[in-house]
């Protein structure tokens, strides 16, 4: 028995610029099950970004509808950084919201641990943010959304962004993702 994750019916959404109504998504259908993965392509321009921001609810679509389970948590990673409080330590910043990660199999890390996983040596999880690279504060930008929990997750061009060990250890903690 399939569990539907998320139903969209008919969704369009359209911008108005000036008397111009510019359509960006016109129609799009789509069923995603428990342990589906979907992958949107298209090129730069076309509505992909537009579409993960009306599924997290940043937007609303102009027609349609969007169902989602009672259970659903998404986190969204996107192309642009959240605003950081730079002076925050690398370690705090993790673990604002949450101490531990409970993986896949039952087992948890604590903030520590799990910047470990993630590439920030024990050196750096005292450091504040504003000495982080472009490259770092991508990783824990990642890392803190994963900290949330979710059961969606979206990510917008993340090979962009990520360089190959981040790819490698987010590919093996997707293998665990449930």
């Amino acid at each position: 028995m399939n569990q539907t994750v998320i139903d969209i019916q008919g969704i369009t959404k359209t911008y108005v610029n000036g008397k111009l109504s510019v359509p960006v998504l016109h129609g799009i259908d789509l069923q995603v099950n428990k342990g589906e993965f979907v992958s949107i392509m298209g090129p730069s321009g076309s509505g992909k970004s537009t579409f993960m921001n009306i599924l997290d609810g940043t937007y609303e679509p102009t027609r349609g509808t969007i169902g989602k389970g009672e259970t659903v948590r998404i986190a969204h990673f996107k192309k642009e950084l959240p605003e950081f409080d730079e002076d925050m330590r690398v370690l705090d910043y993790i673990r604002e919201d949450h101490s531990y990660m409970v993986l896949g199999d039952g087992s948890t890390l604590s903030a520590g641990q799990i910047l470990e996983r993630f590439l920030f040596t024990p050196e750096l999880h005292g450091v504040p943010i504003r000495k982080l690279s472009g490259g770092e504060r991508r990783r824990l930008y990642l890392l803190k959304l994963l900290m949330s929990a979710p059961n969606v997750l979206l990510l917008d061009e993340p090979t962009n962004d990520l360089d190959i060990p981040t790819l490698e250890v987010l590919e093996d903690f997707l293998d665990s993702f449930s």
